[in-house]
């Protein structure tokens, strides 16, 4: 549950100003879902395989509808073109960080 809410909020806030953050500290309560900082918590408390209560799961749930709604709307509000203008010189740049890394 944790990392579905990270993925569609980092992808709402890059439609939105094409910034890449994948902070729920910063992005949940930015967007209105400061109760995803409760599964962070629960994140750090205990281990990463950690189930939820049901009556937490049915919360979380809950707030799947209005989530994806957002994530529509920054996608046709979109700033950003949709297809990279130059996605060679992207991979290029990508696979030459990659192979200096290693």
């Amino acid at each position: 549950m944790l990392y579905s809410y990270r993925v569609a909020l980092t992808g709402i806030h890059l439609l939105r100003t094409g910034e890449v953050v994948g902070d729920l500290n910063r992005l949940a309560p930015q967007y209105g879902f400061a109760e995803a900082l409760d599964l962070v918590a629960r994140y750090r408390a205990s281990s990463e395989k950690a189930c939820l209560p049901p009556a937490e799961d049915a919360r979380h749930r809950e707030c799947w509808p209005a989530l994806l709604a957002q994530l529509e709307a920054a996608e046709a509000a979109s700033p950003l073109p949709p297809e990279p203008p130059a996605p060679q010189a992207c991979s290029d740049w990508l696979t030459a960080h990659r192979r200096r890394d290693l």
